[in-house]
């Protein structure tokens, strides 16, 4: 620890016996010119002091003698031009400060020396135009904010894409108000993405009234236009008879059209429509197997659970408690009800599993609290009792 006299300039020594530091003190707090070393001898920094608090230029090196960073202070904050140059040299950063808030002009290089980005803040909070550029030179963004919210430049003057940008911007920040703003006004203008995520605000009545006709209306307007999302939602809601009366047809309709620009959702949907057969169809075991088992391997979890329920039910197929398992184990992990109350039913009844009713009560009472009937029953049932006190108080968690 390091202990200072009231008055005067004192100087600190690396064990070495090299000096470290040098500071000048008055009434007990640095005053002036504080200076330190590296044990090599060569300079690290020179900062200034006024009554215990950095006052003045402050400069600062690399150990390779080269100036590492520049800043200025005001009675112990930051204010004016700061400089930061990265170890061969170069510039890294630019930016200015008013009394220990960012403020004004600020510029960053990527490491080739190619500017990285040029924006303003106004009270810590960006302001006005904001560039970034790639390290080959091109540029990424262009995007205005207005105290500190992001506002593209081109969304208030009426470009569509502006307009995306700016829903999308708010809706990661969770302003939802601002975010159908722009998605309402980019979808009047057609933008297929913007229509996409107006229908999905009002399907789920996202900062509108809950809407099943405004939301069935943009989906379609954007499916029509090809975009993905909007295909597969539009299957989703013709196959459970959501907002719409429900019809097979027009569900396969657009989920094929979905599946094959890449939606593995609407590729794992294509396949239970195969297994349930529709308008007196026969049902397609095998076609339903393979769909379900390209669009598990591609991640999508309903299709991981519907490929997990065939094997579990032995519906067409030979019953494979070991392959039911293996897929129901993600969607159940990642929150969907049916698989988390099959993996709780395999583990009571030992199915694959060593039997194991502490794992069986974790996982039923997961999918009874999000309404899964079939676990609240079960989870009624008395060899659960002891097990109820641990799982309330999320003692217990799977290993």
């Amino acid at each position: 620890m390091k202990v200072y006299p009231t008055d005067g300039t004192f100087p600190v020594y690396y064990e070495s016996g090299k000096k470290a530091e040098e500071v000048t003190f008055k009434n007990g707090k640095p005053h002036g010119l504080r200076t330190q070393w590296y044990e090599t001898g060569q300079l690290k920094s020179e900062y200034r002091f006024k009554a215990g608090k950095r006052h003045g230029k402050c400069l600062a090196w690399y150990e390779n003698s080269l100036l590492f960073k520049e800043s200025h202070y005001k009675e112990g904050k930051s204010h004016g031009a700061d400089t930061v140059w990265n170890e061969d040299g170069s510039l890294w950063r630019k930016y200015n400060w008013k009394n220990g808030t960012i403020d004004g002009h600020q510029i960053k290089w990527h490491n080739n020396g190619q500017k990285q980005s040029d924006c303003n803040y106004k009270d810590g909070k960006l302001e006005g135009l904001t560039i970034t550029w790639r390290e080959n030179g091109s540029i990424e963004k262009e995007e205005i904010f207005k105290n500190g919210f992001l506002d593209p430049k081109e969304a208030k003057t009426g470009d569509p894409e502006a307009q995306l940008n700016a829903g999308l911007h708010y809706d990661e920040i969770q302003d939802y108000d601002k975010a159908f703003f722009w998605f309402n006004k980019g979808a009047i203008q057609g933008n297929a993405e913007c229509q996409f995520h107006a229908g999905r605000y009002y399907a789920v009545g996202l900062s509108v009234i809950e809407d099943s006709k405004e939301a069935y209306q943009w989906y379609l307007k954007s499916a029509e236009q090809g975009h993905i999302g909007a295909e597969g939602n539009l299957g989703n809601m013709y196959f459970y008879g959501k907002y719409v009366d429900q019809d097979f047809e027009k569900a396969q309709k657009w989920y094929e059209k979905a599946y094959k620009k890449g939606n593995a959702d609407a590729l794992g949907h294509m396949g239970k429509i195969y297994e349930l057969g529709y308008d007196g169809k026969t049902p397609d075991i095998d076609l339903a197997h393979d769909f379900y088992k390209m669009a598990a391997e591609c991640e999508s979890l309903i299709s991981q659970q519907f490929l997990a329920e065939l094997y579990f039910q032995g519906n067409g197929i030979d019953k494979d408690y070991s392959e039911a398992a293996k897929w129901f184990k993600k969607p159940a992990e990642e929150g969907f009800s049916n698989s988390q109350f099959h993996l709780g039913a395999m583990y009571a009844e030992g199915l694959h599993f060593e039997k194991n009713l502490k794992l069986a009560a974790y996982w039923i009472n997961l999918a009874r609290k999000d309404g899964h009937e079939l676990a609240e029953q079960a989870w009624n049932l008395d060899k659960y009792r002891l097990f109820k006190y641990e799982v309330y108080l999320k003692t217990y968690k799977p290993t």
